[in-house]
């Protein structure tokens, strides 16, 4: 990580104004159409929900403002952002967060997710929780079991909690045979405004379009 020197940060009088908000942060949530992604996962039978958080972590390390954290009371820049994400085994009602590591190539993100979520299922007596620990990461997280039009995701303290959360839910067809699915931002205001969240999301949609080219 990049320290950043706070007297010359241009967002340093906005992490001031926030630092007492109870609830400092930009949530946003819009549909997505991931038609092509959905046809794309089936052909290539690989998994939905992998391909998509590799597009929504894909997306946000394009954005400079996602990759902004406070610690301390200092600014600093990840280099490269992970995914920490909760996965729900086959049967089971309890989800456990695993550790991601992105990669560029999305077959590649896939099959090592793919196989990190297989062996945590097996692994009955492992650590549920596994953070890691890491500033440099976003929280991605689904609800596949409802088609929502908002979602605010749990915040450990709102004075120190600065990392940026991903959600989806349920995806349905509409009446124009699009797959459409509720997809949310949650990002902490001192470091990114519903500009940034607002340009991220639509970044997100035009790299869900380009699978419609791989069909």
């Amino acid at each position: 990580m990049q320290k950043l020197d706070k007297d010359n940060w241009e967002r340093a009088n906005l992490v001031e104004k926030y630092a007492d908000y109870v609830l400092p942060y930009v949530i946003l949530s819009a549909d997505v159409d991931v038609t092509g992604l959905y046809r794309f996962a089936k052909k290539h039978e690989i998994s939905f929900y992998c391909a998509m958080m590799h597009t929504a972590v894909r997306a946000a390390n394009e954005f400079r403002n996602l990759h902004y954290r406070m610690i301390d009371g200092e600014p600093y820049l990840c280099e490269r952002l992970d995914p920490n994400f909760t996965h729900m085994a086959p049967g089971s009602e309890d989800f456990i967060v695993l550790h991601g590591e992105y990669c560029e190539d999305l077959m590649t993100f896939c099959k090592n997710t793919q196989e990190m979520m297989e062996k945590a299922e097996g692994d009955v007596d492992g650590d549920r929780i596994s953070y890691s620990g890491t500033p440099e990461v976003v929280y991605v997280s689904c609800i596949p079991w409802i088609k929502y039009t908002q979602f605010i995701r749990t915040i450990d303290n709102a004075k120190t909690d600065n990392i940026p959360r991903l959600s989806w839910g349920k995806y349905e067809w509409d009446d124009k045979g699009r797959l459409k699915m509720p997809f949310s931002v949650q990002a902490h205001h001192a470091l990114a405004d519903g500009y940034h969240v607002a340009i991220y999301m639509n970044r997100v949609q035009e790299l869900l379009d380009e699978f419609e080219d791989e069909l």
